[in-house]
Parts: structure tokens; C-alpha cells; sequence
């Protein structure tokens, strides 16, 4: 028989021996290469190429997970009349789900119930509600930088007259006033 010894990148330079069967497969009609955020080599034998009809595992790089999803670490590729099929799959940092806020939305996000690494939360209150936020709602690698509240719209009256002392208060945009010489 005949082995094969490499030593490589795609070993991490520590020598490897290459199974037989990985030594007689034809570069196959779909390129595995171009896929991103995968351990090298993509498949097992080492492969870069699959056959027609094959299917092949891939695992994500270290910091990465299939659909971003923290408990998905790998997904299937196959080849298909030579196109590469991922079934609608992706190696990417871990989404950022929508944070729990009292009087928000269920989805508390514009974005949705979840939202993708190097985007932001836009904030989304329920209807009587404003938002106050601390930071800028960041999401890198399922950590959100900041956070934001939902708090009551202030009630604000205007005067239909003279404004006397224990009158409703009067409201500037949101910043409540209180009438000269009120309480």
C-alpha cells in the first residue's frame, strides 16, 4: 500500500498520516474552500473538494457557530450537480437576543427576537412608553454593550388660563416645569 505523511498548515505543522482512501479521490466539481469561518482542512481525509452526490461535515472556527447559535458548532455541505449546497447555513459569532425590558415589546429590539454581531438593538417601547437608554446597544459576539429602559411618558396639561399655585405642571417636551411660585 502506499501512505503519505504531510505536515502543514492544515495540521497545525505537526505530521499526519493520510488515509489511504483520501489519496485516491479526483478533485470533485465543488470547491470547498471559499467557505468562511471553517476549520481547515473542511472535511475529513483531508478533503477541499467534494465528488458529486458527497457530503461532507464542516465545524466552525474557534468563536464561531452554525447560524450563530451557541449550541450548533458544525452543519453539512453536498455537492449536487457541481454546486455546493450549505443548506441555507453559516459559520457566525453568536447572535445577541433581544434584552428583557419591562413595558417593551416582547421583542424588545426593532431587530427582532435576536440580532447579528456588529449590528445594534433599536429600542421598541410599548404604546404610553419612552425610551432611556445607557450606551449604544452593540452586539459583538452574543454580548450586548449597553442597555435601556421603558419608562412612562410624563402627563403634561396646557394652561387654558392663568397658571395658580398647585396647577398641573407644565411640560417642555418631556422635562415636567413647575409653575412659578408652585410645589
Amino acid at each position: 500500500g502506499i501512505f503519505l505523511e504531510w505536515e502543514g498548515p492544515d495540521t497545525n505543522y505537526v505530521m499526519r498520516l493520510v488515509p489511504q482512501d483520501a489519496l485516491w479521490h479526483q478533485r470533485g466539481p465543488c470547491e470547498i474552500t471559499g467557505i468562511p469561518h471553517i476549520t481547515r482542512p473542511p472535511c475529513p481525509g483531508p478533503r477541499w473538494a467534494l465528488g458529486d452526490g458527497e457530503t461532507c461535515p464542516v465545524t466552525c472556527d474557534k468563536g464561531y457557530f452554525a447560524d450563530g447559535q451557541l449550541e450548533r458548532t458544525n452543519f453539512s455541505v453536498t455537492c449536487s450537480a457541481g454546486v455546493l449546497s450549505d443548506g441555507g447555513s453559516r459559520c457566525e459569532e453568536l447572535l445577541c437576543p433581544a434584552p428583557i425590558v419591562v413595558n417593551a415589546s416582547d421583542a424588545s429590539c426593532e431587530e427582532g427576537p435576536a440580532f447579528a454581531s456588529g449590528s445594534s438593538c433599536t429600542p421598541k417601547c410599548l404604546p404610553g412608553f419612552r425610551v432611556r437608554g445607557y450606551g449604544s446597544l452593540m452586539c459583538t459576539n452574543g454580548t450586548i454593550d449597553g442597555s435601556f429602559l421603558c419608562e412612562p411618558k410624563g402627563s403634561c396639561n396646557l394652561p387654558s388660563g392663568p397658571v395658580l399655585d398647585g396647577a398641573p405642571r407644565l411640560c417642555i417636551g418631556d422635562a415636567p416645569i413647575i409653575p412659578h411660585g408652585g410645589q
